[in-house]
């Protein structure tokens, strides 16, 4: 009986994911569009209103639907965040990576600074080309909201701020690839002590390509690819055999080096 009341609260909390037919839309994920979460907001709300769900259920509903009202009246932008900026208009420019202000603002250069109150991460682009051409004439701008994670396992392990359209397996040949000794057939991703990812999770929406956001990292998750302490200490590994791991985790995850 538990494990049922478990299915039936899974599906109906899972009903605007499953109605998407496309990547899971969950409430939370950083680039999804207004109309989306408007979507997601009606559904959670029916949910929630419905006698025909559990107390839990409903409960749960209500919670992911205020979690969406207050995305759309707060935006998505909150201070230390951080941005990569291009603008060209009547000469190249060049990228800058932007933090956003304790009074929710960017300074840009020669501009000044650009409010982000209420804008969300999927709106970034179109809010601050209509910012910028108020000063410039027909400005080409391209802006990516980044996030901050750990990858480990990796030639350079560390913290990384990328952009959270990148694909996952771009970012791990950003940080250098497999380490040697590392485990690339194990790769997961965590948040905190939980596993967000496990590999066999990932085979099939990292063959897709689906990006960082699309699998839902948030700031601060690690992407981990665990590695033999023997295999680590040994650090002899063949050239050939070191470019081959380069060229094996994007293929044992399913995609095409480009």
């Amino acid at each position: 009986m538990m494990k049922l009341a478990t299915m039936v609260t899974a599906l109906a909390l899972a009903l605007p994911v499953m109605c998407s037919g496309q990547a899971p839309l969950d409430p939370t994920r950083l680039e999804i569009d207004r109309a989306a979460l408007t979507r997601l907001l009606a559904q959670y709300e029916a949910v929630a209103q419905s006698t025909g769900y559990s107390d839990e259920t409903r409960q749960e509903g209500l919670a992911k639907a205020e979690i969406i009202r207050e995305r759309l009246r707060s935006g998505d932008f909150r201070s230390g965040d951080r941005i990569a900026l291009l603008i060209e208009g009547e000469e190249a420019g060049q990228w800058d990576t932007l933090t956003v202000e304790p009074d929710l603002t960017v300074d840009v250069a020669t501009l000044g600074p650009i409010s982000l109150e209420g804008v969300l991460r999927s709106e970034l682009q179109a809010h601050l080309t209509t910012e910028v051409a108020r000063f410039i004439q027909s400005p080409i701008v391209r802006a990516h909201a980044l996030i901050r994670i750990s990858i480990l396992g990796v030639t350079r392990p560390g913290f990384y701020t990328m952009a959270a359209d990148l694909p996952l397996t771009e970012a791990v040949m950003l940080a250098g690839g497999p380490a040697p000794g590392s485990r690339p057939g194990e790769i997961r991703i965590e948040r905190g002590r939980d596993v967000l990812w496990s590999v066999e999770d990932l085979f099939i929406p990292v063959a897709d390509g689906r990006t960082l956001d699309q699998l839902g990292l948030q700031e601060g998750d690690r992407v981990l690819l665990p590695v033999d302490p023997a295999g680590a200490q040994a650090q002899l590994v063949p050239a050939v055999l070191r470019d081959a791991l380069y060229i094996l985790v994007p293929l044992f995850l399913g995609v095409r080096i480009r």
